[in-house]
């Protein structure tokens, strides 16, 4: 569970990505594949769309983190939605990896060790709530 504080520190740092988020993006996607190259395979060469779907639902995510059990069920689904893209559960330690890098080189000083840390709650809480491994897919 998180903080008020930390609730608080993600949301004003997601405020100061919103204007880059283009930006911050690419430098996720770059760096998560250089963690993980098999998901270059997942990911489409042209970022923007992926991008916009991406940063559309961290904002949705950042927005309702003061009522984390409406996000569940969402976050349940996406979960879903990613075994049949062929993520697995290691993969989303590599994703906040490479978020948490994306943040720094976006935000420079103001990703404060503090900052970092609510940020490593939003990511432990989102792959509790996608697990791939509590998940099956249906065609």
């Amino acid at each position: 569970m998180m903080t008020p504080e930390q609730i608080f520190l993600v949301q004003q740092s997601w405020e100061k990505v919103l204007p880059i988020s283009q930006t911050a993006g690419e430098l996720f996607y770059d760096r998560l594949t250089e963690l993980v190259p098999q998901l270059e395979n997942l990911i489409d060469s042209d970022h923007v769309e992926q991008i916009k779907k991406l940063m559309t639902s961290f904002n949705l995510v950042i927005n309702s983190l003061n009522d984390p059990d409406m996000l569940k069920p969402v976050l349940e689904l996406l979960g879903q939605r990613h075994v049949g893209y062929g993520v697995i559960e290691t993969d989303y330690s590599a994703a906040s990896d490479a978020f948490c890098w994306a943040l720094k080189h976006s935000l420079g000083k103001d990703f404060t060790d503090e900052v970092q840390a609510a940020w490593l709650e939003v990511f432990h809480f989102l792959s509790d709530n996608m697990d791939t491994s509590k998940h099956s897919y249906i065609n």
